[in-house]
């Protein structure tokens, strides 16, 4: 019995088995292990290449045939929302002044969801305050 009198419930449980399908894997061979890490740097860097070749067409004004403003530009060609590109912009910048304070910058792991972080991580830090201002999330 427990402490107020009641008796323990037993619940009458159906348990069932479930099966695992073992999926084998092949092997890389060397060169595809080569290729398969080139292409995953192409993807992380992706967003560094986006937000360099997005920072020319605004600041070139390269959209000026088609469209008044880089933000519908943006929206048209790419699908992009208001902020989007310029989050690459910043992205591509951080990644740039990380390359050149750090002297190990080229060896860093930079994604987008790394460089997102950058600005949080550094806001407390007051030499790089001034300069993460305008990247807070």
């Amino acid at each position: 019995m427990s402490s107020k009198g009641k008796q323990p419930q037993i619940l009458d449980v159906d348990i069932k088995s479930v099966s695992v399908k073992v999926i084998e894997t092949e092997e890389l061979t060397p060169d595809e292990e080569r290729e398969r890490l080139y292409l995953e740097r192409k993807v992380e860097r992706a967003f560094y290449e986006a937000g360099k070749a997005l920072q020319s067409l605004r600041d070139r004004r390269l959209y000026r045939s088609t469209h008044k403003t880089f933000e519908e530009y943006c929206r048209d060609r790419f699908g992009f929302e208001r902020r989007h590109p310029y989050r690459l912009i910043d992205a591509a910048d951080v990644v740039d002044n990380l390359t050149q304070m750090c002297p190990i910058g080229h060896k860093l792991k930079l994604n987008q969801t790394t460089i997102k972080c950058v600005p949080m991580v550094y806001k407390s830090y007051p030499p790089v305050n001034d300069k993460l201002d305008h990247l807070n999330p």
